[in-house]
């Protein structure tokens, strides 16, 4: 299964005249160009739809999606989406009087909180227009109160299944908002344990976001049930990997910014996962002139969590590297640890002419090969 990833984060929406909203084909024409062969595409957008989650501000930013998946549709390439709100997808002018005073009581009761009860209700009620536009944008049913904090979905491509779980760490934002000082309730949070051929976790604040010890829970579940973390929120795009074992391996992706008010700067992230390979490319798309260019795509090696797949055989990283050393000195100019997959050694061949069809075919050996064609 190869999945191609378009993660578009902090978009910050404030009125119809923000440019980012003309160029929905230059980001579609993007993704595909640039991945132009995935099984299938996945627009995961991290959060900070609007600048300051009004209903109008919604719908520009459901246009500019819209603008998107008719690209895909012209191409004939299936577009899945997947969405979780940021801070600035919180309409504090609706903030009910009640709400402060919840979340001051908050740190007492978040490991025993009822995700479905009335103090979630209240919290999350500034999130509506949030939650009106993602039902618009997926075409399904608004949330559910079991699903207020966390959602998942499952799309299935082909016989295999890509899970996305969103995760609203954004329920608790106040204005301003200060690090360390968010909670999310994970201890009443129920993530899928069914099997999935690739499972991502997106949500929009990164761990220093959320008070020390939810964070170190939350951080624990996420990195328990997911090959793949997206965040937003920082306006740097960075890619790395963590192992805390050699069977948990994490592939993390914070968001660049799509839209910042006083620059010109707007970037994306893009993946190309490649599970039967066990590779997978990063893009960085910046804006430049009139169209999205993508940075040299980086290769990396894809392992998937083996915490996420229990019911899965996968070979740890350590047996596969050794299964990949040439066990040789190789050395070259650009590459600094060179293994058997960067090699090419050409096959042995046999042939015979036309006229001798009875003969017993000669061998060509590899080192002899392009001597041969020279003759």
């Amino acid at each position: 299964m190869r999945i191609g990833v378009i993660q578009l984060s902090d978009i910050h929406i404030k009125g119809s005249t923000d440019p980012v909203l003309n160029r929905g084909n230059a980001i579609a024409n993007s993704a595909l160009g640039t991945i132009p062969s995935a099984d299938a595409y996945l627009l995961a957008l991290t959060g900070d739809f609007a600048s300051t989650g009004l209903k109008a501000q919604y719908q520009l930013v459901q246009n500019l999606i819209g603008t998107i998946q008719q690209q895909f549709q012209q191409s004939s390439r299936q577009l899945f989406i997947a969405l979780t709100p940021g801070n600035h997808d919180l309409d504090f002018t609706n903030e009910p009087d009640t709400r402060p005073l919840l979340l001051a009581s908050l740190p007492e009761k978040i490991s025993a909180l009822d995700t479905k009860g009335e103090t979630v209700k209240q919290l999350v009620s500034i999130q509506n227009a949030f939650f009106d536009f993602e039902a618009a944008v997926l075409n399904t049913s608004r949330r559910t109160p079991e699903e207020y904090v966390f959602r998942s979905h499952s799309f299935q491509i082909a016989d295999r299944i890509l899970r996305v779980n969103s995760y609203n760490t954004a329920w608790v934002s106040t204005n301003p908002e200060n690090p360390g000082q968010l909670f999310f309730p994970i201890a009443t949070t129920t993530v899928s344990s069914q099997p999935s051929d690739l499972t991502i976790s997106i949500f929009h604040h990164p761990y220093n976001w959320l008070s020390p010890d939810n964070a170190r829970l939350f951080r624990q579940t996420i990195e328990s049930s997911s090959d793949i973390v997206l965040t937003g929120h920082e306006h740097k795009s960075d890619i790395y990997e963590k192992h805390h074992s050699e069977i948990e391996v994490v592939q993390y992706v914070e968001g660049g910014v799509l839209q910042e008010t006083g620059t010109e700067r707007s970037e994306f992230n893009m993946l190309s996962i490649d599970t039967e390979e066990g590779t997978y490319e990063s893009f960085l798309c910046d804006w430049q002139k009139n169209s999205y260019v993508a940075s040299h795509g980086v290769s990396h090696q894809f392992i998937r969590n083996s915490l996420v797949c229990k019911s899965r055989f996968n070979i740890n990283k350590t047996f596969l590297d050794t299964l990949n050393d040439p066990a040789l000195p190789i050395s070259h100019l650009r590459k600094h640890d060179v293994q058997l997959d960067d090699l090419f050694i050409s096959p042995a061949i046999s042939y015979r002419t036309l006229d001798t069809l009875t003969v017993t075919p000669k061998m060509i050996y590899s080192g002899e090969f392009l001597e041969h064609l020279r003759l």
